[in-house]
């Protein structure tokens, strides 16, 4: 079933999307991050490879060969 959730009041807006991206991919789920700003989804790919430093978080491009075998995708409007 698809869920959709909104979070407000984060104060670190992209670390906590971090955070529930590595739930996500955790719990076996499918998660889109979709950003209209480029800078903003370039951003958050890289705060997913250094945001813990003990782990990383499966993820790629929307329009990437292996997008549809990893559990945390990123979107923009050009994709």
């Amino acid at each position: 079933m698809t869920r959709i959730d909104f979070y407000h009041y984060a104060e670190d807006k992209l670390r906590y999307a971090c955070r529930l991206a590595g739930k996500v991919a955790d719990s076996d789920n499918r998660l889109v991050v979709y950003a209209d700003d480029p800078q903003v989804l370039a951003g958050f790919d890289r705060l997913l490879w250094t945001f813990q430093s003990t782990r990383f978080v499966p993820h790629c491009r929307a329009t990437e060969a292996i997008a549809a075998e990893t559990p945390v995708i990123l979107a923009s409007p050009d994709d």
